[in-house]
């Protein structure tokens, strides 16, 4: 999925499915130290965690 014009978590889903465009990006998700927190970004809980945050703030 193309996510250069978008904001949302396809960068991180990417990564999940193996898609990562440079080896430092793929590094992010194979690196066990890393990989919980690609998970988390790439979970949709954290995008409406994040749009419920943005639509309060002003």
């Amino acid at each position: 999925m193309d996510s250069s014009r978008t904001f949302g978590n396809a960068y991180y889903r990417n990564l999940e499915e193996r898609k990562g465009v440079f080896d430092s990006d793929q590094a992010l998700y194979t690196d066990p130290r890393s990989q919980p927190l690609v998970e988390e970004l790439a979970s949709k809980a954290v995008m409406v965690r994040f749009s419920k945050e943005l639509s309060h703030a002003q």
